[in-house]
């Protein structure tokens, strides 16, 4: 008995705390206006990010065939050795085996480095396009008035009506299009 009117008394205790520290512009406010956004999809949609996805095929499939090209002289040098190893000397085939050893190594390193630097290169852009889309995202709740916008990756459940996602995408194409035309 003494511990069920314990806990009450604590549970009383947390709700009194917890109404303290909700901020008093909320508690004040007339009438609370919230939002999500999908920053993800606004990043995916926006022209900027398609620009971004579009600029990151185009440079994967430059280095694809770079790596191609790399990929078959390695094959000539083993097919080389493959069809001549028997009948070449004993020191052309030690160098042709480290010919072949090396452009392996190179190989490689090139297709480890240009996947590493692709990868920060696409980090990069999703962090610029990331905060840019929540600047807009924060003139959006002060223009219109909103007194909680959220991020939808971190909502369990909303109700459409309050998704903005579609006018985040429309100002920041906006924004992006007057930075591009002013450059």
């Amino acid at each position: 008995m003494i511990n069920s009117k314990m806990s009450k008394f604590n549970f009383l205790i947390f709700l009194l705390l917890l109404f303290a520290y909700i901020p008093a512009q909320v508690m004040a406010a007339d009438k609370v206006k919230i939002g999500i956004v999908n920053l993800d999809r606004a990043g995916r949609e926006s022209k900027r990010g398609k620009e971004i996805v579009e600029s990151m095929k185009h440079r994967v499939k430059k280095e694809q065939e770079m790596i191609t090209k790399k990929q078959s002289r390695v094959k000539e040098l083993r097919k080389e050795l493959e069809k001549q190893g028997l009948i070449m000397s004993k020191e052309l085939k030690r160098k042709k085996e480290a010919d072949f050893r090396a452009e392996s190594r190179k190989l490689q390193r090139h297709v480890k480095d240009a996947e590493e630097e692709i990868r920060i290169t696409q980090r990069e852009a999703t962090n610029k396009i990331l905060k840019e889309l929540i600047e807009i995202v924060k003139e959006i709740g002060e223009k219109d008035g909103y007194t909680y916008v959220t991020s939808s990756e971190f909502t369990v459940y909303s109700d459409e009506a309050i998704d903005i996602t579609d006018k985040v995408i429309r100002a920041y194409n906006k924004k992006y299009r007057k930075r591009k035309f002013s450059k």
